[in-house]
């Protein structure tokens, strides 16, 4: 978890969004950081899972196979949804002032370094199932 905190006050830093989260698909909230009191975080991520697997279904379904994002536009606040691997997604909400492109940008190096900590973390649980085969 820390190294998934890390990354996300990095990300805050950088790009100066007001909060950031990282969800499970299924919509249970992992993390949160930043200036998170004034939105529901629980219902948020599990109305952003939902809404993040409806538009994968949808792009699927008119052969857009290289899915990774969903981003609302809105006129205080701003929202986007990236995908970090399989199982996890990160929500990044920011003023609607500043860009989606400089999120997308700096989002990359974060989702980078949380996937890389992930599969290193799941190694040891794949070794040992191999080994008990």
């Amino acid at each position: 978890m820390q190294c998934m905190d890390g990354a996300l006050d990095e990300l805050l830093r950088k790009t100066d969004a007001t909060a950031a989260l990282i969800i499970d698909r299924g919509g249970p909230l992992l993390t949160e950081r930043g200036q998170t009191k004034e939105f529901d975080t629980t219902t948020m991520a599990a109305l952003a899972a939902g809404s993040f697997c409806a538009t994968q279904a949808i792009a699927e379904r008119v052969g857009e196979s290289d899915f990774s994002s969903v981003y609302q536009q809105g006129n205080r606040h701003s929202i986007l949804v990236i995908m970090i691997d399989e199982s996890l997604l990160l929500i990044l909400v920011f003023r609607a002032d500043l860009g989606v492109g400089i999120m997308k940008y700096h989002a990359k190096a974060a989702i980078e370094r949380i996937a890389t900590q992930l599969a290193i973390a799941r190694l040891p649980l794949r070794i040992q199932s191999t080994w008990s085969r």
